[in-house]
C-alpha cells in the first residue's frame, strides 16, 4: 500500500529553515533585550557612585570648614584670655611663653613669631598695636604698657625667684595640650573665661559674678547661643 505524504513532510525542509530563523532572530532580541539591561544597570551604578563621591565631597568640605571655625574660634578665645588676665600688660616681645598659662601660650608664641618678621626700623609687634583690644572694649580704658626698663626695675627690687631653664623652644606641657582634640581645647578655655573671669565668648558680654552669668547665659556651649 503507497504511503501519502503530508504537506508537512512535502515542506519539512522549509518549515525546518523558518524554525531555524525564528530561532536565532529570538536570541537576538534576547541578546539585545539583556544589553539594555545591563546598560540600565551600569548607568544606574555610575550615577550613585557619582552621587556618593558627590556626598563625600560636601562632607569634606563642611568638616574643613568646621576645624577652620573651631580654630578660629580657640584663637580668639586665647587673645580675649591673654588681655582679661592683663597678661598683656606684662608681655614683653619675645619673652619666654612658658611664662603664660598654657591655655593662651600658643599665642604669646604668635606674639614673638610676629615680632622676629618685623623689621628693626619699626616697633615690635603686640596687642597694643591693634586700635582696639578686647580688654579696652571691655573695661573702657587703655591698658598702660610695661616697659623692659620697669620690668627690671621691679625685678630687681623683690625677692630672688626661682627661674625657668633657659627656654630653647621645647615646650612639654604646650606639647601635650596641643596633642589634644581642638574641641576639648576649646571647652578648657571657655571654663577658664567662664569660671575665673564671669565672661562668656559666645554672648561676648562680661559678667558681673557667676551669679549673674548663671541667670543671664543661655548655656556654655555653642549650640545653646542658638
Amino acid at each position: 500500500m503507497k504511503r501519502i505524504r503530508t504537506p508537512q513532510e512535502d515542506h519539512g525542509g522549509t518549515i525546518d529553515s523558518c524554525d531555524s530563523i525564528n530561532h536565532h532572530q529570538s536570541e537576538e532580541r534576547t541578546q539585545e533585550e539583556e544589553s539594555k539591561k545591563e546598560s540600565k544597570r551600569i548607568k544606574r551604578s555610575t550615577t550613585t557612585i557619582q552621587r556618593i563621591l558627590n556626598q563625600d565631597v560636601s562632607q569634606r568640605v563642611r568638616e574643613t570648614q568646621e576645624l577652620q571655625h573651631k580654630l578660629f574660634t580657640w584663637e580668639k578665645m586665647q587673645r580675649i584670655a591673654f588681655e582679661l588676665t592683663k597678661d598683656i600688660e606684662l608681655y614683653i616681645p619675645g619673652q619666654d611663653p612658658r611664662d603664660f598659662n598654657v591655655l593662651w601660650r600658643s599665642y604669646v608664641k604668635q606674639l614673638n613669631q610676629a615680632n622676629e618678621k618685623v623689621p628693626t626700623s619699626v616697633e615690635p609687634y603686640s596687642s597694643h598695636d591693634e586700635e582696639t583690644s578686647f580688654a579696652e572694649t571691655v573695661d573702657n580704658q587703655e591698658i598702660p604698657i610695661i616697659s623692659n626698663e620697669c620690668v627690671q626695675r621691679e625685678n630687681s627690687s623683690g625677692p630672688e625667684v626661682e627661674s625657668l631653664p633657659e627656654y630653647d623652644g621645647e615646650d612639654e606641657e604646650l606639647d601635650l595640650f596641643l596633642q589634644t582634640s581642638i574641641d576639648e581645647r576649646i571647652m578648657r578655655l571657655n571654663v577658664f573665661l567662664r569660671s575665673e573671669l564671669y565672661f562668656c565668648y559666645y554672648c561676648n558680654v562680661k559678667y558681673k559674678s557667676e551669679q549673674d552669668i548663671f541667670e543671664h547665659c543661655p548655656g556654655i556651649t555653642e549650640d545653646d547661643h542658638k
